[in-house]
Order: C-alpha cells, then structure tokens, then sequence
C-alpha cells in the first residue's frame, strides 16, 4: 500500500496486478497533467473556469488515489492466495462434494 502510496500503481506491480498497475498509472498521469495545464492556464489567462476545472480534477486524483491505496491493501493481503487454497469439485449420483486445503 505504501508503494502505491509513492508511486502510482506500484503497489498493483509489486502484487503482479500488472494490468490495475498500468490502469492506476495511466488514470493519475492523466489526471496530473490535465490539473497542471489548466492550472498553468489560469495563471496565463485569469479564466476562473479554469480553476474550477483544475479543482475538480484534484477531488478526482485524490478518490483514483484512494481507489489505488484500497486496491493495493486487499490485493496484498490477496497475494498468493490461489497457491495457498485449493477447492476440489466432486459429484456422485446422489450428492455433491465441495471442498477447501488451505496450506499455512
């Protein structure tokens, strides 16, 4: 969570989510660079248009931010899971077996 924290979607690249990494990377530069050109540009013009703008895309980098952290969290106390559980599947005439090992 703290890599994803410094970094965007680094906490998704360290739990091998490689596609959530580049997603959260990708949406925070967008995000990051369409803030600092209407901030830029409020500055050269005067427009408050172009605050307001720059506002709302900060509310929106701080809740990807939030999502990022969130995901980074469950995804690390997720990680390796599928090596750890096993589900086993059966079926007889009359009944259905289900069942879990999970290794520690």
């Amino acid at each position: 969570m703290l890599l994803s924290a410094v970094i965007p979607g680094g906490g998704q690249f360290y739990t091998e989510n490689y596609w959530k990494g580049i997603l959260f990377l990708g949406a925070e530069g967008t995000l990051g660079y369409y803030a600092i050109k209407f901030h830029q540009d409020f500055k050269t013009t005067g427009n408050s248009s172009n605050l307001s703008r720059r506002n709302n895309l900060l509310w929106w980098i701080a809740s990807v931010k939030l999502l990022s952290l969130a995901d980074a969290y469950v995804s690390a106390n997720m990680y390796k899971f599928k090596d750890m559980a096993k589900l086993s599947f059966d079926f007889d005439r009359d009944k259905i077996y289900l069942g879990v090992a999970i290794n520690f």
